[in-house]
């Protein structure tokens, strides 16, 4: 699924998530991000609406993508994170 991201809430860089879950995800971009950094996140959900997460790089693969890995996640959000996650699950049955 496309997404935003970036050093700030603005998110100015774009990628694609190829796997999330409740506690990460994987962003496939060629944009180069550093092991531990804190990054802001925003996918598109399908109830039409941004839903904003944040965490750490956990690793990075040159010109591949990184790992992020989610913490400080608002109440909201982290049940917003939820939702896709089983949404998801449920559409690859």
């Amino acid at each position: 699924m496309p997404c935003a991201f970036g050093a700030t809430p603005s998110t100015p860089r774009n990628g694609v998530v190829t796997r999330i879950g409740l506690k990460r995800c994987f962003v496939k971009t060629k944009v180069a991000v550093a092991e531990g950094q804190p990054l802001f996140l925003r996918v598109w959900t399908n109830d039409d609406r941004w839903l904003r997460l944040r965490g750490t790089v956990k690793y990075h693969m040159e010109m591949v993508g990184f790992s992020l890995v989610f913490g400080g996640l608002e109440e909201e959000d982290a049940g917003g994170l939820a939702a896709l996650v089983d949404g998801l699950s449920r559409e690859r049955k």
